[in-house]
C-alpha cells in the first residue's frame, strides 16, 4: 500500500532505534508515482500541477521527514500511561524530555518500575488506529495529538447515524445499486469511512482519497493517494456518494475539485460537501473567476436537467451562486454547503 511506503522509514526507526527520514528525491518519486500516476480524469496544466505538486511535497516533507514527534518515538525513552495524565480518558505517551511536571513525575516513576516500551511494545502500540487516533503525546513543551489535526468521525460531517442512513436509501432508490461506493475526499485515516462501514456494512464499498499520511489508517476498501483536483480516471461515473468535510480548505484548485466531483458522480448519485476558506492565494490572479466559472458550469447543468443543485452559503461579501469577482487578482469566494445530486450522465 502506497501509504506503508510513505512510512516504511517509521516503521523501520522503531526497530532499529535510529530514525532516518526520506530524502526529497524518495518524496518526489512517491508523489510522481502515486498523486500523480495513471491516467485523471481531468489532466491538470502544467502550470497547475507545479503548484499542487509542490504543496503536496511540502506538507509531505514536514509530516514524513521534519516530523520531530517520530523521530522522539524511534529514538528517544518513552513510556505509555493508558489514560491520559491531564484529564484522563486517552492513551499518553511521554518522552523524557517532557515539561510537563506531570509527565515529568509519570516517567521518572516508570522507568524506576523499568516499564520503559520495548521497540517490539512501541510497535505493538503503533499499529493500533485507535491509539494513533485518540493518543496524546507528551514531548518537550508539548502536549499535542500523535496524529494529525482534523480526524473526524461521520457525526463531525454533519450526519447522525439515521440521517446518513437516510442518504444511503435515498441514493440506492435513485442509482438502482443495492452496495454504494462511497467516497470520502480527504478522508486520511479512515475514521468517517469506519463509522459508515460498521453501521453500513452490507450497503457500501468505502473508497478514501488523501494526500495525508499516517503510520497506520483504519481499513477501507479502496485508497486514492491522490489530489481532490486529480481524480483517477476509474473513478469517473462510479462514486454513488461523494463526501468531503473540510479537505476543502486545504486545496489550491477548490474549482477542479468540484468538476472531478461532478464527472466522478454516478447518474443517481449525491455529492455532499464542504467547500471552505482555504488556500485561494495559491491561484491569487484568477481563484475567484476559476470559482465564479465553475459555478456558473453547476447552473448550467442544472438548468439543463444533468443535476439538481443545492447551495448554502452566504456572508458578509455574498452567496457563492451569486458572488461576482470584484477583480481578476481578488482571491476571495465565499463558503459554502454543495448538494449535487447527478440526473444525466455526463460523458
Amino acid at each position: 500500500m502506497a501509504i506503508q511506503k510513505l512510512m516504511s522509514h517509521f516503521w523501520d526507526g522503531l526497530k532499529t532505534g535510529k530514525f532516518i527520514p526520506k530524502t526529497d528525491e524518495e518524496i518526489r518519486k512517491i508523489i510522481n508515482e502515486n498523486h500523480f500516476g495513471g491516467e485523471a480524469i481531468i489532466e491538470l496544466s502544467d502550470e497547475d500541477r507545479i503548484v499542487i505538486e509542490n504543496e503536496i511535497f511540502n506538507h509531505l516533507k514536514y509530516r514524513i521527514s521534519k516530523n520531530l514527534d517520530l523521530r522522539k518515538l524511534c529514538e528517544q525513552e518513552v513510556v505509555y500511561a493508558p489514560n491520559d495524565i491531564r484529564c484522563g480518558g486517552f492513551p499518553c505517551f511521554i518522552t523524557p524530555d517532557s515539561t510537563f511536571d506531570k509527565a515529568k513525575e509519570y516517567f521518572k516513576k516508570e522507568k524506576l518500575k523499568g516499564n520503559l516500551l520495548t521497540k517490539n511494545e512501541k510497535i505493538e502500540l503503533f499499529s493500533n488506529p485507535d491509539i494513533w487516533l485518540n493518543g496524546r503525546l507528551y514531548s518537550g513543551n508539548s502536549n499535542s495529538p500523535m496524529g494529525s489535526w482534523g480526524m473526524r468521525h461521520l457525526e463531525a460531517y454533519g450526519f447522525q447515524v439515521n440521517e446518513f442512513g437516510g442518504v444511503i436509501k435515498r441514493v440506492k432508490g435513485n442509482t438502482g445499486k443495492n452496495l454504494l461506493n462511497v467516497l470520502d475526499i480527504g478522508g486520511a485515516m479512515g475514521v468517517a469511512l469506519k463509522d459508515i462501514k460498521d453501521f453500513f456494512p452490507k450497503d457500501v464499498i468505502t473508497n478514501n482519497m488523501t494526500v495525508d499520511v499516517e503510520p497506520v489508517t483504519y481499513e477501507f476498501d479502496n485508497l486514492y493517494l491522490c489530489p481532490g483536483e486529480r481524480f483517477p480516471k476509474s473513478l469517473e461515473e462510479n462514486m454513488d456518494i461523494i463526501l468531503s468535510n473540510m479537505a476543502f480548505t486545504y486545496m489550491s484548485g477548490q474549482n477542479l475539485a468540484l468538476e472531478n466531483c461532478l464527472r466522478s458522480l454516478s447518474v443517481g448519485g449525491e455529492a455532499l460537501l464542504s467547500v471552505g476558506i482555504g488556500k485561494q492565494d495559491s491561484f491569487v490572479q484568477d481563484f475567484s473567476n476559476r470559482m465564479r466559472n465553475q459555478y456558473d458550469r453547476m447552473i448550467d447543468l442544472e438548468n439543463k436537467g444533468f443535476i439538481e443543485l443545492k447551495v448554502k452559503s452566504g456572508t458578509w461579501v455574498g452567496h457563492a451562486l451569486t458572488y461576482k469577482p470584484e477583480s481578476e487578482s481578488n482571491n476571495w469566494f465565499p463558503p459554502a454547503w454543495v448538494e449535487i445530486r447527478k440526473l444525466k450522465s455526463l460523458k
